[in-house]
Parts: C-alpha cells; sequence; structure tokens
C-alpha cells in the first residue's frame, strides 16, 4: 500500500556542463493529476516527461519542477552563472534611436535601460547550451524512485492504523450481532402487547393478522446486513495486504458499509444497539479519512 503524499528530489551533470535538477511533490487528489515546470526554452521536453510519470503512478496531484544551472563550486557559487552581452547589437540599436530622435526632433538622450532590454542584447548563456531529453528523464527517474519510497513508507503507517481501525469494527460487529438476534421476535411481541393494549385482540388463527405480524417483525430482522458487513470487512482485509493501488477499491467498499451500517441502524434502534452502531460510523468515519490518503 502507497500513501498519495510524497517527495523526491535529484540533481544531474548533462553532457554539456550544466547541472539539471528536478524536485517532485505529490498530495491527494481523487485522480491523476500530473503538472511538469520547465525553463521556457525546453518547455517542447513537457510531455514526454509527463508520460515518464503517469507511467508510474496511479493517483495525486503531482508537480514535477525543473531547473537548469551552471555547475556549482565548492563555496556554492556559479562560476557560469554570468549574462552575454551583444555589444554590437546594443550600438546598433543606441545608433538608430539616435538617428530617429534627431529625425523627429525629439529632446532628451537615449536611455541605458531601454538599450539592455531590447531584444537579444543581453541573454542567458543557458540558453544557448543545448540540452537533450535524456538529461532530463535521468533525474526524473531518480525523483521518482524518491517518491515512490516516500510514499511506500508513509503507506506502511496508513497500514498499520487501517488494520487497527478494521479489528475495532469488527470488534463492534461482535458485540451487535447477539444484540440482534432475536430482535424479530421481540418486535413481535411488542406489537402484540400494543394491539391488546389499545384493545385490539390478536386471534391466533386469523392467518392475515398473523401474516402482518410476521411482516412487520421483520422489518427489523438485521441479519442480511450482518452478513454484507462482514463481507465488506473481510474485502477491506484483502485489499490491505495488497501491493497495487487500492484507495479506489477501497473507497467504494466504505461507501457500502456506510450505507448497511446505517440500515442496520434504523432497523435494530434500542438502547443497546445505538451506541455501538453509532461508534461504529465514528471509527468507519476515520477510515474513510485515511483511505482518501491511500493511492
Amino acid at each position: 500500500m502507497n500513501s498519495m503524499t510524497g517527495f523526491g528530489a535529484a540533481r544531474r551533470r548533462a553532457s554539456s556542463g550544466l547541472d539539471v535538477s528536478v524536485e517532485v511533490t505529490s498530495v491527494n487528489k481523487r485522480h491523476l493529476d500530473v503538472r511538469v515546470f520547465l525553463p521556457s526554452e525546453f518547455a517542447s521536453f513537457e510531455l514526454p516527461l509527463k508520460k515518464i510519470a503517469t507511467a508510474k503512478l496511479h493517483r495525486g496531484s503531482v508537480t514535477i519542477r525543473f531547473s537548469v544551472e551552471s555547475p556549482r563550486t565548492e563555496d556554492g557559487e556559479s562560476p557560469g552563472a554570468t549574462v552575454v552581452l551583444d555589444e554590437a547589437l546594443a550600438t546598433a540599436y543606441a545608433s538608430e534611436a539616435e538617428r530617429l530622435r534627431e529625425k523627429l526632433g525629439l529632446s532628451g538622450e537615449v536611455d541605458l535601460k531601454w538599450i539592455l532590454d531590447a531584444p537579444g542584447v543581453v541573454s542567458d548563456p543557458i540558453a544557448k547550451i543545448r540540452l537533450e531529453l535524456g538529461d532530463f528523464e535521468t533525474p526524473l527517474n531518480e525523483a521518482l524512485d524518491g517518491l515512490l519510497r516516500t510514499r511506500h513508507i508513509e503507506g506502511r503507517e496508513l497500514e498499520k492504523d487501517l488494520l487497527e481501525r478494521w479489528s475495532t469494527l469488527s470488534e463492534l460487529l461482535d458485540e451487535i450481532e447477539p444484540l440482534t438476534a432475536n430482535l424479530p421476535e421481540l418486535q413481535r411481541a411488542r406489537l402484540e402487547r400494543n394491539l391488546t393494549t389499545a384493545g385490539l385482540a390478536v386471534d391466533p388463527n386469523d392467518e392475515r393478522v398473523l401474516k402482518e405480524l410476521v411482516v412487520f417483525s421483520d422489518r427489523c430482522d438485521v441479519s442480511e446486513e450482518i452478513v454484507r458487513i462482514r463481507g465488506h470487512l473481510a474485502a477491506i482485509q484483502t485489499r490491505l495486504s495488497e501491493d497495487g493501488p487500492v484507495g479506489k477499491p477501497m473507497d467504494f467498499i466504505i461507501q457500502e458499509l456506510q450505507r448497511e451500517i446505517g440500515t442496520l441502524g434504523v432497523k435494530a434502534a434500542n438502547v443497546a444497539v445505538s451506541p455501538l452502531v453509532v461508534e461504529f460510523k465514528t471509527e468507519l468515519e476515520k477510515i474513510r479519512e485515511q483511505v482518501q490518503n491511500v493511492e
């Protein structure tokens, strides 16, 4: 079992001498949503890199962020962290701007900031160095492996917690079952007493009356609900022992459990059973919240 929350990071030196770094984070989400952020110069790599992530993950909101830097020295400085200034282009911009100013008869001087902001005058040397898709794939795979490790570690903790809560539900059901075993008979006796108290004596030979008594008393029979609840609990235990993605099927099982225990609570509403049903529902809600973290 894996959690949907995790983190992974990697840094690799490309053949060009640049360092490619990547961080991968994931949080809970019902479906898989992968977003890849790259320097604009390498935006064409987004789709193939996204495919690598979707092949390894199944659920969660996943964010992948790449950065490309010049290699750093031991003191943390980046010797290649300089800019490239095209002086010839800057001079051409300045000359043309001065010529246009004189032609139009404008006052003032050509501003240096305007020249430096002109396209192509100042550029990042990294943008001029070619990187291949493989330069991004290698660190991404390493970061994804790290992400999967952290998700698995957290998943093991989730599994322990869910197993404990599963045991609690089984124990509560063991308490509820004997308290509901004779509910149909008790309900029938209660109906007969109410009829007698109301002055409507029941003729034991009147099949129509007896049939109605049976119908009303059977409405509080919860044996089928208990059987289904036990089946769902067994299904949860089976899912907890599986290695693949189990979040979605477990979420469905919990919805069924909520429906069955709700029906049981309505049918078997009495002083002894109701508190146990409330406790069962409370514990089941805690399990539902935890399953939202499971891949």
